[in-house]
């Protein structure tokens, strides 16, 4: 719903779906849905519920699914077995690396893991991602990029609910261990512990 605006209007929420035909039955339920979590702890489990919580508001029955690695993994990418799923992405350091796997026709790759699960495919968005790629201008690949952005914005293939930031602890004896924008990714062979 790319013109709705996100300030929580619960209200609104409610008389855009009632206008759209999805009333709610007699228990106030419009609509279920199944919630894949990403099976990685309790803070996922957590994120689940809040999301159930707050699309109850509006009529949406949400049950919650939490699996072991491999058999979410197998539902997610293999069988695409899956309504809605809570999962992350890493883009890495280019988007080359992280945008294009996720949003690429050609990466909707049934059993490849961290791919395009949602099986998105825009032909125009494709047509930019090749550009993008190819691009030596760093000026005119920003804008290339920039207009991928608006696009996934618009289409929301996914909904970007948060933004994970992840810390890296070590000892200050540590040296030459995080010098790319590879970070933890990056090669440990320029690493040494001072003496």
């Amino acid at each position: 719903m790319p013109h709705y605006p996100a300030n929580g209007d619960v209200a609104a929420a409610n008389k855009m779906l009632d206008d759209a035909g999805y009333k709610k039955d007699s228990d106030g339920v419009r609509m279920k849905a199944m919630f894949d979590l990403i099976p990685y702890g309790e803070d996922w489990k957590r994120g689940g519920q809040y999301i159930q919580q707050v699309l109850g508001e509006i009529g949406i029955q949400v049950e919650l699914r939490y699996e072991d690695v491999p058999t979410w993994l197998k539902r997610i990418y293999h069988n695409y077995d899956f309504e809605m799923n809570l999962n992350y992405f890493y883009q890495l350091a280019d988007p080359v690396l992280g945008v294009h796997r996720h949003y690429g026709t050609n990466m909707i790759r049934k059993g490849t893991h961290f791919v395009n699960s949602s099986r998105y495919s825009n032909a125009g968005l494709d047509a930019l991602l090749g550009a993008g790629m190819k691009e030596p201008n760093a000026e005119s690949r920003s804008a290339i990029y920039l207009e991928i952005q608006n696009i996934l914005a618009r289409d929301m293939p996914v909904v970007n609910l948060f933004e994970l930031e992840f810390l890296t602890v070590y000892n200050t004896k540590l040296k030459g261990a995080y010098g790319s924008a590879m970070g933890a990714y990056s090669s440990f062979g320029d690493a040494y512990l001072e003496e």
